[in-house]
């Protein structure tokens, strides 16, 4: 956000990276401990990926009216989210809940 050239252009590269690992880990945490309303919660996650197309048309038309760089802030308040989403998850370990399979309770991975 603040660089250009080589540097910004790696640095978007890995934030793709990154963002290939984050999905599963979201899902994986977001629906400990569910029960019998996993299925349900599954569903509230997979709707929430509608944020992931409409986001980006949002940063394009700010973009246009504040530059390209500035429009990246945007993107820094999602992380920043995910980053408190994260550190929650981890702070509120419960001796009842599940431990996290890689492996669905179909066979799928979660």
């Amino acid at each position: 956000m603040l660089t250009v050239g080589q540097f910004a252009m790696w640095g978007i590269l890995a934030v793709g990276f990154f963002n290939s690992i984050m999905l599963p880990s979201i899902f994986a945490l977001g629906v400990r401990g569910l029960g019998p309303l996993t299925g349900r919660g599954l569903g509230l996650l997979v709707a929430g990926i509608v944020g992931g197309a409409i986001i980006p048309e949002l940063q394009g038309i700010l973009a246009d009216y504040i530059g390209i760089h500035h429009a990246f802030f945007l993107a820094a308040i999602r992380y920043l989210y995910i980053l408190y989403f994260a550190i929650a998850c981890s702070r509120t370990r419960d001796s009842t809940a599940p431990e996290i399979s890689p492996v669905g309770q179909h066979g799928l991975v979660v």
